[in-house]
């Protein structure tokens, strides 16, 4: 019994805690959804990643330019071995300096006295003498150093590099921001769409349950009803695509900015508030400053690396100067120091000079300024076609303009000439068939009316976008 309401506890817990994240609301204007989608876009994240790297890559290339000090530890350890140092002595203890009798015969007196004096002062050493084989540690402490124009020219191009991880990240600023924009409004659009149908359907209802009673006392005909009652089915289910399309909105919206897919957003901007504080016109009218187009900024950044690249490759013609200094200390670890002939401090310095690489440099160098070229003539062939892609979006926004504008008044008369059919139908002048058409066209205007919104609004996203005006 016990069990099972640990088990009970354990389920309520587990679902409060389900509904309470399911039921995760956020309020945002568009605004709000711009700063929110640059704080916790995944994609954005990875951006700013990359100028981190970029920066880390520039120190390991001042870091190439200062000294490096490595320490080395080392135990050795003979096992019992002893060495035996033998200058020349013969197995019985001869000194192996004693001369042959012919030898002897062409040396004077002062010879044989000299031999003498060696003999008595190096008899026991070149005898033999056993050298001392003990275990010892080793610590082993090395300076370098490295001197060459291609490190600077590292340097260089790792403070480039971080030039272009940066315009990156305002690249991919700028395009969260359009993608939230555009998702943003398409729930506006879709929620407008969603009102108009919802209004139309009323209206249609309305008509069909006067033209219900209507038939009851025999005035209308059983089609009219049928009529008005398949017109009010196909709203509803117009409707309900709405409904879904406003549910895809949602939820791309969601996948930009970074949330989960069970948190409820909350738009509080509208679409007609919108459309009040937006001047299209403006937009037409903004001026392009090519310069500050991160585009150009990147191709400019990337022909800069190119002439970097050109550099390093000539400098790979010219020497190397290594340096390095070495320290060392042994511990017999407290025995007899052995046979170490090793230095305690060494100096010493290294000239690589290239002469002869069979044309291997000579090639790198000319690939390095053959993608120079290359990177020169996309710089020229992008400049021509973001012109290009201006006047296009510009006439693309104009065109946009003057459509939505259009559907806006299509609408409105639609809406008036709709209003008149009723009043007709109710006084009984014209049929149901003629309502059902007049209602058609007014469906069909406001769809019109929505999809000219949306392209308005799409034109003017991508234009800013260009313009960096988001």
């Amino acid at each position: 019994m016990k069990r099972k309401k640990i088990v009970l506890l354990l389920g309520c817990s587990i679902m409060l805690s389900v509904n309470s994240f399911a039921q995760e609301k956020l309020h945002l204007s568009l605004s709000d959804a711009k700063g929110y989608a640059l704080r916790h876009n995944r994609s954005l994240k990875s951006s700013e990643l990359a100028v981190q790297k970029a920066e880390a890559a520039k120190w390991q290339a001042i870091a190439s330019m200062l000294p490096h000090v490595d320490a080395k530890l080392g135990y050795t350890n003979f096992l019992g071995y002893t060495a035996e140092l033998n200058l020349g002595g013969s197995s019985g203890g001869g000194s192996g300096f004693a001369p042959t009798p012919d030898e002897m015969a062409v040396l004077d007196a002062g010879d044989v006295a000299v031999l003498g004096i060696l003999q008595r002062g190096l008899g026991s050493m070149m005898g033999g003498s056993e050298i001392p084989m003990n275990p010892y540690g080793d610590l082993t402490l090395q300076a370098t150093m490295v001197f060459t124009g291609m490190q600077v020219v590292g340097v260089q191009l790792s403070n480039l590099v971080i030039d272009m991880s940066k315009l990156s990240l305002n690249v991919s600023d700028l395009n969260i921001k359009a993608n939230v924009t555009t998702a943003y409004l398409s729930v506006l659009v879709a929620e407008e769409s969603k009102k108009l149908l919802e209004s139309s359907k009323e209206n249609v209802q309305k008509l069909h349950e006067t033209t219900k009673k209507m038939y009851e006392v025999g005035v209308a005909e059983q089609t009219a009803v049928d009529q008005l009652d398949v017109q009010v089915r196909l709203i509803a289910n117009e409707v309900k695509k709405t409904e879904r399309n406003i549910e895809l909105a949602y939820n791309a919206l969601r996948l930009i900015l970074g949330v989960n897919s069970a948190t409820e957003l909350v738009l509080s901007d509208n679409i007609n508030n919108f459309l009040k504080n937006n001047d299209a016109y403006a937009t037409v009218a903004a001026e392009f400053d090519m310069d500050k187009n991160y585009t150009v900024q990147l191709l400019n950044q990337n022909v800069k690396i190119s002439e970097k690249q050109v550099a390093l490759k000539t400098w790979e013609h010219t020497p190397t100067l290594a340096l390095f200094f070495q320290h060392s200390e042994r511990s017999y670890f407290g025995k007899a120091e052995g046979f170490n002939m090793a230095p305690p401090n060494t100096i010493g310095a290294t000239l690589n000079i290239p002469i002869f690489s069979s044309g291997e440099r000579y090639s790198k160098l000319k690939q390095a300024k053959i993608d120079l070229k290359t990177a020169e003539l996309n710089r020229e062939d992008a400049v021509e076609g973001l012109k290009v892609q201006e006047r296009q979006l510009r006439f693309l926004l104009n065109s946009a303009i003057e459509t939505y504008e259009l559907q806006k008044k299509n609408v409105e008369v639609s809406t008036r000439i709709f209003e008149k059919t009723v009043q007709k139908y109710q006084l009984g002048t014209i049929s149901s068939t003629e309502l059902t058409t007049i209602n058609n066209s007014l469906i069909s205007a406001q769809g019109s009316y929505i999809g000219a919104l949306m392209d308005l609004l799409i034109a003017q996203v991508n234009l800013q976008k260009l313009l960096q005006t988001m």
